[in-house]
């Protein structure tokens, strides 16, 4: 039989807009359907599709991440193209927007001295200084990611992009793209002690700065573990994971663009 309320797709989530509101792991395999079942049933819903791979983002068992095949190994719900675990039966998805005007999940800090503009297909940020977004939900293990499109540094200032598990306590983990005005930069795995002082779990170079151009960034936080950043820039990929002893999980995920026109094309939760 066919479990239409387990399957993230094409009935409920339809009013929310394209994107996904945390849902239950797959009963079954990636159609839909139980292992022990004779029928069969693909997801037929027509919709937007943001990593253009086919397979409209309520259907999608990775829709930020292009998986035709649709492998989904230990049946989760969350595909093995984006799973970190794609043996172990434990994720699923907090959340995954497409940033369009009816799935755009943020509320702006009211400190921000730019501008957050909200397009048809992504919400866009004009580079003014620090623009940060905010995101309220339970956090302990998670990958954390967004899309997002540069349009380039504004002004000779340090140019950042970034995405933090927060929570009440002062000191937060956080990964970002970086540099200090002018390339070369660097991409970090960071972890900041509430007193001021930052320190890194593990650097990558970031040998053009922070430039134009279309990419992701990731996050992997385990608590009491690791905290790993990977993604980049198209054609730029970076992969680091050093120790995070010091995390302990969040109440809210952030975004923040500071002095760099951007737009976020997308965002995903993904939590055990």
């Amino acid at each position: 039989m066919v479990k239409l309320l387990a399957r993230p797709c094409c009935l409920v989530l339809l009013s929310l807009g394209c994107g996904r509101l945390r849902f239950d792991p797959l009963a079954g395999d990636a159609t839909g359907v139980d292992a022990d079942d004779d029928a069969t049933a693909v997801c037929t819903t027509v919709g937007h599709d943001e990593d253009a791979d086919g397979i409209a983002d309520v259907c999608d068992v990775c829709p930020h991440v292009p998986d035709p095949a649709q492998l989904d190994s230990d049946r989760d719900g969350v595909g093995d193209a984006c799973d970190p675990e794609p043996t172990n039966k434990r994720q699923s998805f907090i959340v995954f927007a497409t940033m369009q005007p009816t799935d755009q999940p943020f509320t702006v800090d009211p400190g921000v001295l730019g501008t957050w503009t909200q397009l048809a297909d992504a919400l866009h940020y004009d580079g003014k200084d620090a623009g940060t977004l905010r995101y309220d939900v339970p956090l302990g293990n998670v990958v954390l990611s967004i899309g997002f499109l540069v349009q380039g540094p504004v002004g000779p200032a340090q140019h950042q992009i970034a995405i933090f598990t927060h929570g009440s306590d002062p000191a937060f983990h956080f990964d970002e793209l970086n540099d200090a005005g002018a390339p070369p930069g660097f991409a970090s795995a960071t972890y900041y002690d509430g007193l001021g002082n930052f320190s890194s779990a593990a650097t990558a170079p970031l040998p053009a700065g922070v430039r134009a151009g279309a990419g992701t960034l990731f996050e992997t936080a385990i608590v009491g573990t690791s905290l790993g950043l990977h993604g980049g820039w198209v054609g730029e990929p970076i992969d680091i994971t050093g120790p995070a002893p010091n995390y302990v999980g969040g109440t809210y995920a952030q975004v923040d663009a500071k002095n760099v026109a951007m737009d976020i094309n997308w965002i995903c939760l993904i939590g055990w």
